[in-house]
């Protein structure tokens, strides 16, 4: 659960972030959608890791997900490394990941310092 935890986390900052929208009625579905849509790739993933590598082969690995996708071989594609598409995604994920965390960490301090800054992010919902 410790190793996992931060992969979820963006639940929880969704849930936070939602009173600070204007319609946060509209969001529920929005959001929902957004919180269903990784945790049914994380699952996939999971159980496509630990049913390919075993339960011990992906406690001894470093790096599982990344040695799973290195074990595809298709001959005549035109890529034939998998794992590079797979940390592209991965960096943008975090990048994303981290500039919600970010935002919603801004709008924390500026009500416990009660400043008149409203961030506009949320505005279009």
């Amino acid at each position: 659960i410790k190793v996992t935890a931060l992969s979820f986390s963006g639940i929880e900052i969704i849930l936070i972030l939602m009173p600070f929208m204007y319609q946060p009625r509209k969001a529920i579905h929005t959001v929902v959608i957004g919180i269903a849509i990784p945790l049914l790739f994380y699952m996939i993933t999971v159980v496509m890791v630990i049913g390919a590598l075993s339960i011990d082969g992906v406690v001894s690995r470093t790096w599982p997900t990344i040695d799973l996708m290195r074990s595809f071989e298709i001959p005549g594609l035109i890529f034939e490394r998998f794992e590079s598409l797979l940390l592209v995604i991965w960096i943008m994920q975090l990048f994303c990941t981290f500039v919600i965390s970010f935002y919603g960490a801004a709008l924390g301090l500026a009500n416990l310092f009660k400043t008149n800054i409203r961030p506009i992010l949320f505005a279009l919902l």
